[in-house]
C-alpha cells in the first residue's frame, strides 16, 4: 500500500497485519507494479524505486522532479514520467537501474503512468498535450492538443466486434471534453 506518509507498506492480506514498511523519503502517490518479483514504484523525493519482497530496496533511479504516477515495467525496462515533464527509460540490472534515455516530453508534469506499446509511448501531460513518443529513439512522433490537463491514465481498447482499430481513451479535467478517443497508431480523433 502506498502512502502520502512517505511510506510504503506490506500488509497481511487475511488480518490487515503490518509485515514490513519502507521509508521512501516524499510521498507516494501511485499504486506499485510488481514485476520480475520485486515492487517498482516512484516517490516525491525525485526517485524511482525498485523494492524487494521483504522490504528492502534493490534499485533506485533520481529523476529531475516527483513521481507522481507508477511506471510500466516491460520484461527489464522500466518507463517511468514525473512532474517536471520528463519521461525516462530504464535498464533494469537487478540491483542497479542503467539509463537507457530520458527526455523532457512536455511543458508542465506527467502524472500518469506511461502507456507502451510494441514501437511507442503514450503519455498525457497539464500542458494540455497527448504525445507520441518513439520507445527506441525517444522522439516525438506527433502530439494532440486536449482542452485541459490530462490527469488520469489513458485506456488503451484493442480491436473487438464493435472496436475495428485498436484506441486510446484520454481524459481531461475540460468539462466541454471529458473523454476523447484517439486511434493509437496515427492519433486521428474519432469521437
Amino acid at each position: 500500500v502506498s502512502a502520502m506518509d512517505h511510506f510504503l507498506y506490506a500488509l497481511n492480506a487475511e488480518t490487515g497485519a503490518e509485515i514490513w514498511s519502507i521509508d521512501l523519503h516524499g510521498a507516494v502517490a501511485s499504486t506499485p507494479v510488481y514485476a520480475n518479483d520485486a515492487l517498482y514504484v516512484g516517490s516525491f523525493d525525485r526517485k524511482l524505486y525498485k523494492i524487494n519482497l521483504d522490504g528492502s530496496i534493490a534499485a533506485e533511479f533520481t529523476t529531475n522532479d516527483w513521481v507522481w504516477g507508477a511506471p510500466a515495467v516491460i520484461d527489464n525496462t522500466v518507463y517511468a514520467a514525473d512532474l517536471g515533464g520528463y519521461l525516462y527509460a530504464l535498464n533494469d540490472l537487478g540491483t542497479s537501474f542503467e539509463e537507457v534515455w530520458s527526455r523532457k516530453v512536455a511543458g508542465r508534469g506527467i502524472r500518469m503512468t506511461p502507456l507502451v506499446t510494441d514501437e511507442t509511448i503514450i503519455v498525457g501531460s497539464r500542458d494540455h498535450f497527448v504525445y507520441w513518443i518513439n520507445r527506441d529513439t525517444n522522439e516525438e512522433i506527433f502530439k494532440r492538443e486536449m482542452r485541459g490537463e490530462v490527469l488520469s491514465d489513458i485506456l488503451l481498447i484493442e480491436p473487438n466486434e464493435t472496436v475495428r482499430e485498436p484506441m486510446i481513451i484520454v481524459s481531461t479535467i475540460a468539462h466541454q471534453e471529458l473523454l476523447v478517443a484517439f486511434t493509437l497508431d496515427q492519433g486521428e480523433r474519432r469521437w
